[in-house]
């Protein structure tokens, strides 16, 4: 009985010890984690973007159609654009998902 405790505390000390070694190395995979969302998160922007001039340029040729149906499209374009331009805005923003250590209160 008492081997079985030496051997499960000295197994808890070696995990607890491989825990503690391993803290530095999940910084920076979390850097190398927030630098890759951060690329995709100018990715997502540059194609917003793109979607938007794309959206500017149909909205203008159905503006200049004629007749209800060209109405509710004018209409559901320029909806579309508003929520293109609020992603847009979103992604400019900077995220508040991503923790840092030196800026996280809960730990020592």
């Amino acid at each position: 009985m008492k081997s079985i405790r030496g051997v499960l505390s000295i197994l808890l000390a070696l995990t607890a010890g491989l825990a503690l070694a391993a803290e530095p190395s999940s910084s920076s995979s979390m850097q190398q984690m927030t630098s890759a969302m951060m690329k995709e998160r100018a990715e997502m922007a540059k194609q917003a973007t793109a979607i938007d001039t794309h959206l500017a340029s149909v909205e203008k040729s159905a503006s200049s159609m004629e007749g209800d149906k060209a109405k509710a499209l004018d209409a559901e374009l320029l909806a579309l654009q508003k929520e293109v331009r609020a992603l847009q805005s979103q992604l400019a923003a900077t995220p508040q998902y991503i923790p840092n250590a030196h800026q996280n209160k809960n730990r020592p």
